[in-house]
């Protein structure tokens, strides 16, 4: 309950506020799908700083953003992936081998051959 003051007449006015809740599909950031792969991509794979991302963003989509926003983004990326990295982390350590490659090299200037090593566990 609120009350208003005029210069001459004191009212009492009920107030009341109402907030709707948002639907599932509408993040509670403010801000799509789209805007947190771009705050992602932009921080991990560019390496940029928060206060890069966040000028990248107000440069190339006109979209302000705060800093703390920007780490909050980042986070929700983190764990939007979670569990696809500890499913990606989890096969890798149960192959037998991790790591080959086919790239092959000279051993040595005299050699007319490409040479292949792999490592195996014992």
């Amino acid at each position: 309950m609120g009350i208003l003051k005029s210069s001459s007449l004191l009212t009492s006015v009920r107030v009341t506020l109402t907030r709707a809740t948002l639907p599932d599909l509408v993040n509670p950031s403010g801000y799509g799908v789209r805007v947190v792969a771009i705050v992602a991509l932009l921080s991990s794979v560019y390496r940029n700083s928060q206060r890069m991302v966040q000028s990248a963003l107000a440069e190339l989509f006109d979209i302000s953003m705060s800093l703390g926003t920007v780490n909050k983004l980042r986070l929700e990326a983190s764990e939007a992936v979670a569990n696809c990295v500890a499913e990606a982390k989890l096969y890798v350590q149960q192959q037998r081998v991790v790591g080959a490659d086919e790239t092959s090299f000279k051993q040595s200037q005299n050699s007319n051959y490409n040479q292949f090593n792999f490592c195996f566990p014992d």
